[in-house]
Formats: structure tokens, C-alpha cells, sequence
């Protein structure tokens, strides 16, 4: 029970995140500072494979990875740092992109590093690579 409430926390977190930068694209706000507007595109298509990152390995099919924990961190430190120094926030036009970054990738860190995203799935997963066969 508990691994499927992790499962719907992320997938509802990663799927209102999806669906925050798809109504963003298709009513064509700017979500980038002046020295980026080139790039705008390219950063609705970064963030929106974090978010399909996100929503697929954690809540859709867990797995188990070695470096879940250093990719998540190093994710979230990308993050933040996108969100603050290439997303803005606009309160005319209602764009609060620059913040909702910062403090996605700030949960990254925070959850990457207690474990939170390991299913049990995935750490049965683990458990069953670590089982040796040993011959008499």
C-alpha cells in the first residue's frame, strides 16, 4: 500500500508538472530571460523529458538503477540551477515557471538522497542482483 501511494504522489507531482509546461507551450508564453529567447523551445523540451523522466521510471514502471541516487541528485542541482538562471517568472501572464524549477529540483535532492523513490519493487530488484550462486 505504501509503495503504491509513493507511486501516485509521483505520478501525480510529475503528471501536473507535465501538463503546467504543456499549457505554457501551447499558449506560446515566453518562460525564458531575454538573453535565451533563441532557446525558448529548447527548454519546453528539456523540461518536458524531466517531467516523462520522472513519471515513467518512478511512477509508471519502477526499476532499479545503481546510480539512482547520484542522477537524481545531479538532476536536481541541474534544475535549480536552470530555473534560476534561464526561467523567469512573469506575474502579468501568470508564468511562475522560474519557481516551480527550482522547487521541483530542490525535492529531487531532498527525496534522491532518503530513498524516497525506490519502490519495493525495485528494491526486491536489488536484493535478487546481490543473491550469489555458490557451488560446493
Amino acid at each position: 500500500m505504501k509503495d503504491l501511494l509513493k507511486r501516485i504522489s509521483i505520478g501525480i507531482i510529475s503528471g501536473g508538472f507535465i501538463g503546467y509546461i504543456a499549457y505554457l507551450f501551447f499558449s506560446s508564453k515566453i518562460i525564458v530571460s531575454e538573453g535565451f529567447l533563441e532557446f525558448n523551445t529548447l527548454y519546453y523540451s528539456i523540461l518536458a523529458i524531466v517531467g516523462i523522466y520522472l513519471f515513467v521510471l518512478f511512477a509508471i514502471h519502477p526499476i532499479y538503477m545503481k546510480i539512482n541516487k547520484v542522477s537524481l541528485f545531479v538532476l536536481g542541482i541541474a534544475l535549480v540551477l536552470i530555473g534560476d538562471s534561464v526561467l523567469i517568472n512573469n506575474i502579468e501572464s501568470y508564468v511562475y515557471i522560474s519557481d516551480l524549477v527550482k522547487i521541483l529540483g530542490s525535492f529531487l535532492v531532498v527525496l534522491a538522497w532518503t530513498n524516497f523513490f525506490v519502490s519495493a519493487k525495485a528494491k526486491k530488484e536489488k536484493e535478487e542482483s546481490k543473491l550469489e550462486i555458490i557451488e560446493v
